[in-house]
């Protein structure tokens, strides 16, 4: 999900995009690391109300203002999550 030179994901009909070329290395493991260690705490009805590509681009729209706290890419990723009503 994260990698590459370039990465772009349509969300609420804006499209997320960030060049990864910008991002470093450690930047790049880092925010891997947020989204594995984010969508394997989600039980399985909340990841049915989502998608990895979702929580991916909003850990990406974190970084590309400039957050690197893991907590709070984390919490702000979850919070996306629990604010979509169940189906």
């Amino acid at each position: 999900m994260l990698g590459g030179n370039a990465y772009s994901v349509a969300r609420g009909g804006q499209a997320v995009s960030a060049n990864m070329s910008e991002l470093s290395r450690e930047t790049l493991k880092l925010l891997q690391s947020v989204l594995e260690e984010t969508w394997s705490s989600l039980r399985p009805e909340e990841q049915a109300q989502t998608s990895k590509t979702q929580i991916a681009a909003r850990i990406l729209e974190l970084a590309a203002s400039g957050e690197r706290d893991p907590v709070r890419l984390r919490n702000e990723a979850m919070a996306k999550v629990a604010a979509c009503p169940t189906p």
